[in-house]
């Protein structure tokens, strides 16, 4: 009986750790809290490991974060990495909660949550060539600002992708008050895009703004996005980068916070060539950044009265700080912006 009572404690833990994997979709430390192969990740005692990972399993008041929340991958050469992807739950519930994204808005524009809003796409959109009924493929589509502008300027078919469920409940909402011809060009959907699957050679333009960050394995990705293009395809991406120095603590802890994965814009560049596109440019845009966002700053300030009534004065707080950091971080080399161009 004494012997039972002993293994009690060792058969609930493992019961909790196996609950965990099928929730978290990760392998965790065996219950004894012995690390198998590698490092762990997790204090050896088994109830601290479990508040580390999930603090809703000691205390009922705390959320259950995704635990890929503490994942560490591995850091290539030209890449800056602190986490596993970013999980929808993690999203939804922080970056991109509703109130975020409605926040963002107000700075960049209705249905853009993506630098320079409408401005800065009209003129990058010049470049794809686009061409009525082509279609377009845009990861990342946030709130379909995009997708609203390709339809009805270019003519083109846009069918938009993104993590976040409270992105695309968002951009069908406003998809459903449009016109019928153009909710028949456009389709919203919820999906990982390292995880969905489309057919080969299905579509003419592969578009995103600022998304893949949240991707650390942007090797394999690139590699499906090359065979989803039909051949003489085009890719059109802008991601956020690092720059080429030594990076200041605030710019690793912005990193790390966010769960980024950033490259050079030159290492972004040698991904798509390896992932098999070809006449890659990888062109640094870092000055167009500073200057987008110098100007967001100049028409969001006078607003603030009325964004306050909207929101609060910590909102307007928190956007205007963030703005002027990233300001900082892009004038003292750690934050670049990359605009990239390529042909299947």
């Amino acid at each position: 009986m004494a012997a039972h009572r002993r293994q009690v404690p060792e058969v609930r833990r493992g019961r909790i750790v196996m609950g965990l994997r099928r929730r978290c979709g990760r392998t965790l430390p065996p219950p004894s809290g012995r690390p198998g192969r590698g490092r762990s990740l997790a204090p050896k005692h088994p109830p601290r490991y479990l508040h580390f990972c999930c603090p809703s399993l000691t205390c009922p008041s705390f959320p259950c974060l995704p635990c890929n929340k503490h994942v560490k991958v591995k850091r290539d050469r030209g890449s800056m990495s602190n986490k596993a992807p970013a999980s929808q739950e993690f999203l939804d519930t922080n970056q991109y909660s509703r109130k975020s994204i409605l926040r963002y808005e107000r700075i960049f524009g209705h249905t853009w949550v993506s630098t320079g809003g409408e401005a800065t796409s009209k003129d990058l959109l010049i470049k794809m060539g686009l061409r009525p009924g082509m279609r377009v493929l845009d990861v990342g589509c946030g709130t379909g600002g995009s997708a609203f502008y390709m339809a009805r300027h270019y003519g083109v078919h846009v069918h938009g992708v993104d993590l976040s469920t409270n992105m695309i409940d968002i951009a069908k909402d406003r998809l459903n008050r449009e016109e019928k011809y153009l909710q028949s060009m456009i389709k919203f959907e919820v999906g990982d895009i390292t995880k969905v699957q489309y057919d080969n050679a299905s579509y003419d333009i592969i578009y995103s703004r600022d998304t893949i960050l949240h991707i650390p394995n942007k090797e394999d990705l690139y590699r499906t996005l090359q065979a989803w293009l039909k051949p003489g395809g085009k890719l059109f991406v802008t991601d956020y980068c690092r720059g080429d120095q030594e990076h200041s603590q605030e710019f690793l802890d912005y990193v790390k916070r966010r769960g980024y994965d950033l490259r050079t814009v030159k290492a972004y560049g040698k991904v798509l060539e390896e992932a098999g596109f070809k006449d890659v440019q990888a062109v640094d845009m870092t000055p167009t950044f500073i200057s987008v966002l110098q100007n967001e700053l100049k028409y969001f300030e006078p607003t603030r009265d009325a964004f306050i009534q909207d929101y609060s004065e910590k909102d307007y707080k928190e956007i205007v700080d963030g703005w002027r950091q990233k300001l900082v971080r892009c004038s003292a080399g750690d934050q670049a912006w990359g605009m990239f161009l390529a042909t299947r």
